[in-house]
């Protein structure tokens, strides 16, 4: 089936979300249709065509942590390059 991109209020692409996800969002009425397939969906009493491409019209805040590594010991090893560190 057909995926839609879900992009920010600023444009900025979030994530890929499904079809039914992206129609849920266009009825509550929290996004603006950018694209649409060809592809059309049909109700009882109503017809959609299947968003590709979609916008919020509200802004989330991303939280990005690029300094934070969690603490595991597959981190420490990728840390030392894979090798011990008491046998070398």
């Amino acid at each position: 089936m057909e995926h839609t991109l879900l992009l920010n209020a600023s444009y900025e692409p979030l994530k890929v979300v499904p079809w039914r996800k992206a129609i849920t969002l266009c009825c509550q009425g929290k996004v603006e249709i950018i694209s649409v397939y060809d592809r059309e969906v049909r109700g009882v009493r109503l017809s959609f065509k299947l968003p590709s491409v979609i916008r919020l019209l509200r802004y989330v805040r991303i939280r990005r942590r690029f300094d934070y590594v969690p603490f595991s010991r597959a981190n420490i090893y990728a840390r030392d390059e894979y090798s011990c560190q008491y046998c070398g």
